[in-house]
This record gives C-alpha cells, sequence and structure tokens, in this order.
C-alpha cells in the first residue's frame, strides 16, 4: 500500500520530468543531498524532489507541479552549482 506523501512525492516527479528536462529533476541519492545542501547547519531537512530551474519558465513549472499535487515547496536561489 502506497503512502499519500509517496504518491504525492511520485505525481510531482511525473509532473516535473514531462515539464523540464530529465537533468533537472533530481530524486536519487548522492545527487539529491548535493542539489539540497544548505549554508544553514541547523536546517535538516531534505527534500524529495529538488528541480534545478535554469529559466521563468522553468520555475513556473516546477511551481505549477508542486501546486497542483499539493506538495509543499521552497525555493534555494543564487546557487552557482
Amino acid at each position: 500500500m502506497s503512502s499519500p506523501i509517496g504518491n504525492e512525492i511520485q505525481n510531482v516527479t511525473g509532473l516535473l520530468r514531462t515539464r523540464l528536462p530529465a537533468d533537472m529533476v533530481v530524486t536519487e541519492q548522492p545527487a539529491l543531498t548535493a542539489a539540497s545542501r544548505v549554508w544553514n547547519a541547523q536546517v535538516s531537512g531534505c527534500p524529495a524532489v529538488v528541480a534545478r530551474c535554469r529559466t521563468t519558465a522553468d520555475v513556473q513549472a516546477a511551481v505549477r507541479a508542486a501546486r497542483t499535487v499539493g506538495m509543499p515547496l521552497s525555493v534555494l536561489s543564487g546557487s552557482p552549482g
């Protein structure tokens, strides 16, 4: 039996993969940990999916995908990597 959270992750991942290039949707370790690394060491959470947006349209697609499945969204901006 799948959990509701597991279903949300699968749904948002599927949506992102239809809207963004495959290399921009990160869901597997160790790439997920590297993509979600934050400067604030007091933050211990890890996202289920990272969308590596390059354009305004990419950001819009990521926000819409999260909104469509009701998944919380967090934004990290300005990382050169």
